[in-house]
């Protein structure tokens, strides 16, 4: 993921759904936040973050840098705490709307920055600098070089606060639970580039359950083959398992494929996988597969995609290890004050890194 890229999807985000694009419960999509109580969460998570600085023997006041500010939930949330907040987001839709939450006046600024660095900002420049929920969208390339601006930023005894998963949780099933039987009704022919939504039978064939819960990652997903079944697209459309699956048991799944763009005959294989583990089709169970003549595009009607509504952007995860961070910190000149557990990324072990910033001349 480029650093334009990450611009656009956040940009985006911003402009549909921002609230639930920072807080993403799955009752509150669709503009569903009432906007009170959304920052009110951060301003009880800015005094727990406070708390907690104060119980490390930090100074809490001066100026603090609130990094990935999205429309400004935390960054007015430890406004009572300092005397100058700054919030900086890659995203110029939420600087917008933050400019229009602001409820603090000039004791609160936000600042757009689609750079890969800080540079907007002076040496030794805030007493906090502060990052949730952020960087643990962008890649290890991106979200290191940033921490390391963060320490470049923070004035000398002041604090580096931040979260990032160190890995991903993975229970993988039993090696007789990758069984299967899929059916769908497939159209037998599809305009080249059409969109499809499919309903997939789908039979759990083991003698073990299919679970739903995090750690899992339990989907469905296909492929398309060509007529001598070499495979020409490998991962198309994905849908995950909604809820548990009994040993034995069945369900239904939505999944929506697009046809390939080159009009000819292609056979497309519905499978099971495990994310990150192995498609069920690679440990011997048997995928769905039906034949499927690709026309020119416009020459049949098809139940495609709106041309002018592009899809929603995809929120990405990444992880960086734990040590890889704690030798970032030490290689920059900061000190580990703590290094906690957090429940803010959900599938990953997360930790929130506090920093001190002592050694500066």
């Amino acid at each position: 993921m480029e650093l334009e890229e990450l611009r656009s999807t956040w940009d985006a985000l911003g402009e549909q759904d921002p609230l639930w694009a920072i807080l993403t419960d799955p009752d509150k999509t669709g503009g569903r936040w009432d906007v009170s109580e959304f920052m009110q969460t951060g301003r009880e998570q800015a005094d727990g973050y406070v708390v907690r600085l104060g119980s490390l023997g930090r100074r809490v006041s001066g100026r603090m840098l609130d990094f990935g500010c999205g429309v400004g939930r935390l960054t007015q949330g430890f406004a009572p705490s300092f005397a100058e907040c700054t919030g900086v987001d890659i995203a110029a839709s939420m600087i917008r709307r933050a400019d229009r939450l602001n409820r603090f006046g000039p004791q609160v600024r936000y600042v757009h920055n689609d750079r890969p660095d800080l540079a907007v900002f002076p040496d030794g420049h805030f007493d906090l600098v502060f990052s949730t929920i952020v960087l643990q969208h962008m890649p290890e390339a991106l979200s290191t070089a940033y921490i390391r601006e963060f320490l470049r930023v923070c004035a000398n005894g002041g604090t580096v606060v931040f979260q990032l998963p160190s890995r991903l949780l993975i229970h993988e099933l039993p090696s007789d639970g990758f069984s299967a039987a899929i059916e769908a009704d497939v159209p037998t022919t599809l305009a080249a580039g059409a969109r499809v939504e499919l309903t997939v039978s789908i039979r759990n064939t083991s003698t073990a359950a299919w679970p739903s819960g995090p750690g899992w990652y339990l989907a469905l997903g296909n492929h398309w083959l060509d007529a001598d079944g070499s495979v020409v697209h490998l991962d198309d459309g994905r849908a995950s398992l909604g809820h548990d699956v009994e040993a034995r048991g069945s369900t239904e799944i939505t999944l929506n494929v697009t046809a390939p763009a080159t009009p000819g005959t292609y056979v497309l294989e519905l499978d099971m996988v495990q994310e990150l583990v192995a498609w069920f089709g690679d440990r011997g169970s048997p995928a769905f597969r039906a034949r499927v003549e690709v026309e020119p595009a416009g020459s049949k009607d098809e139940p495609t995609s709106t041309p002018d509504s592009p899809p929603a952007p995809v929120i990405e995860m990444f992880a960086v290890p734990r040590e890889t961070i704690l030798e970032l910190v030490r290689s920059c000149g900061g000190t580990i004050l703590a290094v906690e557990a957090d429940d803010l990324a959900s599938d990953f072990e997360s930790f929130t890194y506090y920093v001190a910033v002592d050694t500066r001349p």
